[in-house]
């Protein structure tokens, strides 16, 4: 494990970690939740480089290791952290390891992040954990009464109050930066969420991804239903597109929701196929369920 510095395209220090330096196999990149740290990934990316991979870990701007001061001062936003962190990790992997497979793993915010990262046809395989539209509508019950509270009435109240987002109070991972949560809660209030960016001239990345994409999610995940996940697919292209839903009450280990897939307890269950996928051994190694 090696900590390293990546710089953006705008000289921002994205702090990284590699895991599996030394391996030949396959290069692994992994985007993270919104807010939530590296650090969460940690395990999983030393079960891939126990496999073989190389694999690299970061913090968004603002977020972690790479928050480089106070969170008041942060002017990140979370369109850069697509546009510039992860293009800089990607683009970093693609030149120092340009002989070898480069594979992207993306969880919740993750995933959605190739919508705006350009150079996503360098990728052989890309999956996506619990990725998936923000709007509020398309959330079940408390769920979605919670996301109309947090992106109508929280985020305008507290951001001008406080000059960030306290996101750690309401159970959503690490305190954002005010321009981050700008722009999650006006994707969320708008039934397009991020994707309404296609219509205002940026470029659906998404289609520029030329390899097997597999979207993974969970039964009991209620920050990633059915329809949220449905509703971000089809902006995807759908050629060589896995839609596969884990039933979480058949899974070993207990609860999964929209964290739970990188728990440890899972090596065997869940772990070993995702990294058949990333590795190119198996096309499909989730068992195939209908559509939801």
């Amino acid at each position: 494990m090696k900590q390293i510095s990546i710089p953006a395209a705008d000289g921002f220090p994205i702090a990284a970690t590699v895991f599996g330096e030394s391996n030949s196999g396959p290069v692994a990149m992994i985007n993270s939740g919104t807010g939530v740290p590296q650090l969460f990934y940690q395990k999983f990316a030393q079960y891939l480089a126990r496999h073989g991979f190389t694999v690299v870990t970061y913090d968004y701007r603002g977020i972690g290791q790479s928050r480089i001061a106070p969170i008041r001062s942060h002017t990140g936003t979370m369109r850069q952290w697509a546009q510039l962190d992860a293009q800089a990790v990607s683009e970093w992997l693609a030149q120092t390891h340009p002989q070898r497979p480069l594979c992207a793993l993306g969880h919740s915010f993750g995933g959605q992040a190739f919508a705006f990262m350009e150079g996503n046809g360098r990728f052989s395989r890309v999956a996506m954990v619990a990725s998936q539209s923000g709007y509020w509508k398309l959330f079940d019950r408390w769920a979605r009464a919670k996301t109309f509270l947090l992106w109508h009435v929280f985020a305008p109240a507290l951001l001008p109050l406080l000059g960030y987002f306290p996101s750690s109070k309401f159970g959503l991972g690490a305190d954002l930066p005010a321009g981050v949560m700008r722009d999650w809660a006006g994707w969320g209030r708008h039934p397009k969420y991020l994707m309404r960016e296609f219509d205002r001239g940026q470029p659906n990345r998404f289609l520029d991804i030329q390899c097997p994409i597999l979207v993974l999610g969970i039964s009991d995940d209620d920050i990633a239903p059915p329809r949220a996940m449905a509703s971000l697919r089809s902006y995807m292209p759908t050629q060589d597109l896995l839609h596969r839903r884990i039933d979480a009450t058949k899974v070993q280990g207990g609860a999964i929701g929209h964290f739970g897939f990188f728990r440890d307890r899972h090596e065997d269950t869940l772990w070993k196929p995702m990294k058949a996928f990333l590795a190119g051994e198996e096309r499909d190694p989730f068992l195939p369920l209908p559509a939801q």
